[in-house]
């Protein structure tokens, strides 16, 4: 919407994402897929309009087979199908794909007091899970006043229809399913053998894209992270709280943290599944931004006009010091830093990053967490500001994964040596070491107070074979990841882990201007508040 080299009458559209200005930026930002959030065609509440609001995120959905006619720069019914078809053949010419968010769990139509605007009126019974002890009332699992009856075949007929159009027709790959977890309620707890699932998975079309679950709804029982059928892939929740607290210093995160790094096996593992199918995030549009993160301990989201009751009010979030903006030199270094930690854990994380459009640009919403209901310059990205020195930090970190196939890998560590239990002296494909150099035991992992720890992860350990059977090599390296609020010296790992290590990231000098080498067995000091990643020389 404010971007400087888009015309002005295509800001805000289809053909706005698909303009080679948009395309170069998800390029080098080492973009290779976009999940758009609601695009099928939905209405403004009544509520937002009377109080000179839109809604901007779009999760009102009347019309499960119409891109949004708003997002069209044609501005007409009927024009955006061929405008929407054009992105996606933009992107996928660019090595992109498409993703889209897609809301199956309610409709526009509200509780029984609301409009009656489609399916309400052709045959509510059937659309609608309606209360047992009384028909005239919607149940809500959602917290729209409505929830969609999948236990119903006309409902699951409309949704493996509109699944089947988006792919077939609009040629996107996959799709990020609202409050999942809604659509798994055949009569009243979630239950990951519901007909919804066993269809999906049926489905010669459909079962062959991506699929992301947002694994929660408002319902009793709703949070079932780690608890989808194999064949999904999961928003990780868990991630985005462990990796919060972690870096704002919260006791006893540690174990936690160690585990969400790794590809999250606890979740995933005990199904087959493996780290892709965690999809890590630290924001997303629902929250603070990541400027946000590190500037408010609380919301501020008066702007929507419900004198801020809405929005969630637990955030993990930390201010560094002061609420809001600020020119203290040290409290913005310290934000700066967080940011930079944020952004470097999710990109080394094993699993999936995602990230939340803007910040890596450091976009702010000015402490609103909610804002669902601001299509202004509250919530629009504004490039004249952007952070420079963050978006190249980003570009680094994405070209620095996209190179080193030790971050992504396809199956989960096993902390055996490689090669398995008789290669001897072989070193084991993880480890994960105290700052003064012992290998972590139990009593480490169970300290309330631990904020530091390196783990070293071996690039001879990849077990994924290439696509003639070759093996796959890299460059093994030390994560020294330090919460703690004053500098500690890590000390390194013997000889047989590396003779030398070298410097190759850190977030608390974000463009070094030496490289930095340090023998084995020696020390290295990582600031306060930091990360450093060492590259093994020799």
């Amino acid at each position: 919407m404010r971007h400087p080299d888009i015309p002005a009458e295509l800001r805000g559209t289809y053909a706005a994402i698909a303009s080679p200005v948009m395309i170069d930026y998800f390029k080098r930002l080492g973009v290779t897929a976009v999940e758009l959030m609601p695009v099928h065609e939905f209405v403004h509440d009544h509520r937002l309009a009377d109080l000179g609001l839109r809604n901007y995120w779009g999760y009102n959905t009347i019309g499960f087979f119409a891109p949004h006619h708003g997002y069209s720069a044609l501005g007409r019914f009927g024009q955006q199908v061929q405008e929407f078809r054009g992105m996606v053949k933009a992107l996928h010419a660019a090595g992109i794909e498409v993703i889209l968010d897609v809301v199956y769990n309610h409709t526009a139509e509200g509780n029984h007091l609301g409009p009656s605007l489609s399916f309400k009126g052709i045959d509510t019974p059937s659309y609608y899970r309606l209360s047992e002890s009384d028909r005239r009332h919607f149940v809500d699992y959602t917290g729209t006043g409505n929830s969609l009856n999948v236990r119903s075949p006309h409902s699951l007929q409309l949704i493996m229809d509109s699944l089947r159009y988006w792919v077939t027709e609009m040629h996107v790959d996959g799709f990020r399913f609202d409050l999942a977890a809604t659509l798994a309620r055949e009569f009243y707890e979630v239950d990951r053998l519901s007909t919804f699932f066993e269809v999906v998975q049926q489905d010669p079309v459909v079962g062959r894209v991506k699929l992301i679950a947002e694994p929660w709804d408002v319902g009793p029982g709703g949070y079932q992270v780690g608890n989808f059928p194999p064949q999904w892939t999961e928003w990780n929740g868990k991630y985005r709280d462990t990796v919060r607290d972690f870096w704002r210093g919260e006791p006893a995160t540690l174990a936690e943290f160690a585990s969400r790094i790794s590809g999250s096996a606890d979740l995933y593992q005990d199904d087959g599944r493996r780290p892709f199918h965690s999809i890590n995030f630290v924001t997303c549009h629902d929250g603070f931004t990541l400027h946000d993160l590190v500037s408010y301990n609380d919301k501020h989201n008066e702007a929507n006009g419900e004198e801020n009751r809405d929005g969630e009010s637990h955030n993990r979030s930390w201010n560094c010091g002061v609420e809001g903006e600020t020119d203290d030199p040290g409290v913005l270094a310290l934000r700066a830093r967080q940011r930079r930690n944020f952004l470097a854990t999710l990109i080394l994380s094993q699993g999936v990053p995602m990230i939340g459009h803007g910040d890596e640009l450091g976009r702010t919403q000015h402490g609103n967490n909610n804002a669902y209901c601001q299509d202004s310059e509250l919530a629009w990205v504004d490039w004249a500001r952007a952070d420079e020195e963050l978006l190249a930090f980003v570009r680094r970190l994405t070209d620095f994964r996209n190179r080193h196939q030790v971050f992504r890998r396809r199956r989960f560590f096993t902390g055996l040596p490689v090669g398995g239990r008789a290669a001897g002296s072989a070193l084991p494909d993880l480890a994960w070491y105290t700052p003064d150099g012992r290998e972590m035991t139990g009593e480490d992992w169970g300290n309330d107070f631990g904020r530091s720890v390196a783990l070293f992860v071996n690039g001879d350990g990849i077990p994924e074979r290439g696509q003639y059977g070759q093996r796959h090599r890299d460059d093994s390296f030390l994560l020294l990841f330090n919460a703690h609020d004053a500098p500690l010296d890590f000390t390194l790992p013997p000889a047989e882990f590396g003779q030398r290590w070298e410097q190759v990231i850190s977030t608390a000098e974000p463009d070094p201007a030496k490289t930095t080498v340090v023998e084995a067995g020696g020390s290295v000091c990582v600031p306060d508040r930091s990360l450093l990643v060492l590259k093994r020389s020799v």
